[in-house]
């Protein structure tokens, strides 16, 4: 399982840090663009487990953070709806393979929407667009 954290909340076109700031531990699977957090991974074989909290991912922006005052293999992801939640892998190759799978399905999801001949132009332009506002805050 994975410990996972709301970590800002979105409130009145601000982001802020989230009033209650616990870690809990979930079993967090991937699928397809959508993240489900069980309970636990030990289900009663003859019960189909039910997600406690689901997580579209689509249009997400995950990054490692590996400096995080207090835990290790943290990372984060900000949602297209303003949340950003903290995530802690139980070690850094589970965190590469989060990272990893969550950029590759948000990838994905973004190709199949906008055609494989456009994706790479869209993406240049994204970028570039980040460029900008990174150079306006600096």
């Amino acid at each position: 399982g994975y410990p996972v954290k709301n970590w800002l909340v979105h409130k009145k076109r601000k982001v802020e840090p989230a009033p209650r700031r616990t870690w809990r531990q979930y079993w967090v699977c991937l699928k397809g663009s959508v993240l489900l957090f069980y309970k636990s991974c030990e289900q009663e074989p003859a019960e189909k487990p039910v997600a406690r909290h689901s997580l579209i991912i689509e249009g997400c922006i995950v990054q490692a953070l590996p400096e995080h005052p207090k835990r290790e293999y943290v990372f984060s992801l900000s949602t297209a709806f303003g949340d950003a939640f903290m995530l802690q892998a139980p070690d850094g190759a589970e965190l590469d393979s989060w990272v990893t799978a969550l950029h590759t399905a948000c990838a994905s999801l973004f190709a199949r929407q906008h055609g494989k001949s456009d994706t790479v132009k869209l993406l240049k332009s994204e970028i570039a667009k980040l460029e900008c506002s990174i150079d306006l805050v600096s």
